[in-house]
């Protein structure tokens, strides 16, 4: 009787893919994906994209991929793959390997995207560790475009680098089943970036007068007609109290924007419903991950749903 063993019935292959596949959660559903098809090889992102070895038992790699194209995660685009035949090189298990920096294409970077249902509940819940921070995020959501440093994908070459994890964070980055594992630009309020409020002339402004958040200076500020430059992920937003003239006008002034239209900032599509009407398109953008800005039908109004925040300038 001939004996088989594994090493020879193993069938292994190379996926070598270009597209929209860092920064949305590609690696950790490869990972999941190979795991449940009793696969070991390793994941990893490169210049290009992300490259993917698989071997197991024959047709075993095929159904793996198979899967993986039938079921990407929601923001992944894939442009092309170069598929290779290999022999197993024997790997005891899948894993996430770190990024090969070697030079050999353009990957496509996924812009930043506005706070998924899940973290928005998380802001909101009192009893959570991230309530009412500003940069929650995860691998279905947050910054990605705007905090590249270097390429590939990973926190060591984006502006995250210089926050180490705290060991709430790590175990959430580590853990399979969470919605966070490795998520590059994962944080808390123990460990990631931190809000503060500033004069143009860099003084900061203190707490007080029952203000005793960022959120709160900066609402109290708008209401007493200043003007508040918000970095963001993306840039700067120049803020103004949109139903005050004067603080409208002095913003058209500074901005030499005498008729342009400026965007109105909302919490959620109830509220933008409640300045203009929109149509079931106009929903589905402002609630979309891209957040958009949105010309509503009808109602002479640009309508932008209010992002994430990080810190703030006033002119007073």
């Amino acid at each position: 009787m001939a004996i088989t063993t594994i090493e020879q019935a193993a069938a292994a292959l190379k996926f070598e893919i270009a597209g929209m596949v860092q920064g949305v959660g590609f690696r950790p559903h490869v990972y999941r994906l190979a795991v449940r098809h009793g696969l070991k090889g390793f994941v990893r992102n490169t210049e290009s994209g992300v490259e993917i070895h698989v071997e197991g038992e024959p047709g075993a790699p095929e159904r793996f991929w198979t899967a993986l194209m039938d079921g990407l995660p929601e923001h992944a685009r894939v442009y092309g793959v170069e598929r290779t035949v290999c022999e197993p090189a024997g790997f005891e298990e899948f894993r996430i390997e770190e990024s090969d920096s070697t030079p050999g294409g353009v990957p496509v970077m996924l812009p930043d995207l506005a706070p998924c249902p899940e973290c928005l509940e998380e802001m909101h819940d009192p009893s959570s560790r991230r309530y009412h921070y500003p940069f929650t995020n995860c691998t279905h959501c947050g910054p990605r475009y705007s905090i590249i440093e270097t390429m590939p994908y990973d926190r060591a070459g984006t502006s995250m680098k210089g926050f180490r994890m705290c060991p709430e964070c790590r175990r959430e980055y580590q853990d399979v089943e969470d919605r966070r594992f490795h998520a590059q630009p994962i944080g808390c309020p123990s460990c990631g970036p931190s809000v503060k409020v500033l004069f143009s002339d860099g003084s900061e402004l203190g707490f007080g007068h029952g203000f005793d958040t960022p959120a709160a200076q900066v609402a109290w500020v708008l209401a007493d007609g200043l003007i508040v430059a918000l970095l963001g992920v993306g840039g700067f937003q120049l803020l103004a109290d949109a139903s005050s003239e004067a603080a409208v006008r002095r913003l058209r002034r500074l901005k030499e924007r005498d008729a342009k239209p400026f965007a109105v900032m909302v919490p959620d599509v109830a509220a933008a419903e409640r300045l203009c009407r929109l149509s079931e398109e106009e929903r589905r953008l402002l609630a979309s991950p891209a957040a958009p800005i949105v010309l509503a039908r009808g109602g002479r109004m640009w309508i932008w749903l209010l992002p994430c925040a990080c810190s703030a300038v006033l002119w007073g």
